[in-house]
């Protein structure tokens, strides 16, 4: 059999209908207006009819659903000036790729330098002062041992060194504000990225807390979709979901589906991730695609017997076929049908299922399979 052509079957007349017709010749045109006029679809004997049919499990599709997505970056910070002051000189410009710890603007420091020089003087002065303290608390206990010193004069250089102490604990803690103060003249990268925006400007005198700049990673992205609850339902039993961003299509896995409901639309939030390192950039906008892990049967392979919408299906019976009307619940005119519940090996007419009828008997099948 060649399994490139469709199912070829020779359909006859039930033979009680055959033998009536060669004893009564003059009842065959009646017979066949009477079986045309209700639909049958019996044909003469020797007339050959092409009928079609696969496996179900070729026939058989996935719905696919679809939805607005949109490429969001996991870390795009807007980086500001830790302290007051004028632009000095930016380092990195829009579309600059950074590492962390790059240096990305510089503001005048001089101020911060003096200040920072200023507390390291004082701080040297109190390392002084706790040094002479500790000289003239060793000679009072000297002279205290031999009765020289009362013990109230000791006490009294005691307490002179722990104050030279706190002094001195104090000018570091102003020296170190100093250091740290003169950092905060810099501003660098917190991470490695892309620099996507630029707002200082050489000259420029900056408040503490302005933007300067917007520091995007472009690799730390995920795709963001807000969907209403049946299509989550639907999404988290897909068999395959994927994006088409930017001409290229991506395939994804779910990450994260947010349990608050966005008014008024009530959608939710969903993340997904990309399964392959290739990956747009931030920003990009497109589709969001899965299928549904619900086989179904589309329009063209139904047909309606008395009340019920179904498909028809071929049963080995020796060596013929006979035809089996499978209805399928919930299945309306003109939309995919659920699939049945059946064995995916079974036969499916998807050509000439119109002319069929229940129980109807098929010679001289050609079997073939039809990818979905």
């Amino acid at each position: 059999m060649d399994d490139n052509t469709g199912m070829k079957i020779v359909n006859y007349l039930p033979a009680f209908l055959t033998i009536i017709c060669q004893r009564h010749n003059q009842a065959v045109g009646v017979l066949l207006a009477v079986l045309l006029a209700f639909g049958m679809p019996s044909l003469v004997q020797g007339e050959t009819a092409a009928i079609d049919a696969a496996p179900l499990e070729s026939v058989v599709s996935f719905p696919t659903r679809e939805s607005f997505a949109e490429v969001v970056a996991l870390n795009e910070s807007r980086l500001a000036a830790e302290a007051a002051g004028v632009v000095r000189q930016w380092h990195a410009d829009v579309g600059a790729s950074v590492k962390a710890g790059d240096l990305l603007l510089s503001l005048d420091d001089r101020d911060a330098r003096l200040a920072l020089s200023q507390a390291q003087a004082a701080t040297g002065a109190m390392k002084a002062r706790v040094d002479l303290a500790e000289s003239h608390l060793q000679r009072a206990r000297e002279l205290s041992a031999t009765g020289f010193v009362s013990k109230e004069a000791l006490s009294l250089r005691q307490t002179e060194l722990a104050v030279a102490i706190a002094d001195l604990a104090s000018a570091q803690a102003q020296s170190d504000l100093a250091a740290r103060q003169l950092e905060k003249m810099q501003l660098l990268a917190p991470f490695d990225g892309v620099i996507v925006e630029r707002h200082a400007q050489i000259g420029e005198s900056l408040a503490a807390g302005a933007l300067a700049f917007v520091l995007t990673d472009p690799l730390a992205v995920e795709v963001q979709g807000q969907l209403s609850a049946d299509q989550i339902a639907s999404l988290q039993n897909a068999r395959q979901i994927e994006a088409l961003l930017a001409g290229k299509t991506y395939p994804l896995t779910l990450l994260r589906v947010s349990p608050i409901a966005v008014l008024p639309s009530r959608t939710q939030s969903v993340r997904l991730g990309f399964k392959d390192p290739q990956r747009p950039v931030a920003g990009v906008t497109g589709q969001l695609r899965w299928k549904i892990n619900e086989p179904s049967l589309s329009t063209n392979l139904l047909v309606r017997r008395d009340d019920a919408l179904g498909v028809f299906v071929l049963q080995a019976q020796g060596d013929r076929w006979v035809t089996r009307f499978v209805p399928l619940k919930d299945a309306q005119e003109g939309r995919p049908a659920p699939a049945p519940e059946l064995d995916p090996k079974t036969l499916v007419v998807f050509n000439g299922q119109q002319r069929l009828q229940d129980g109807q008997m098929l010679d001289g099948v050609t079997i073939s399979n039809r990818p979905n």
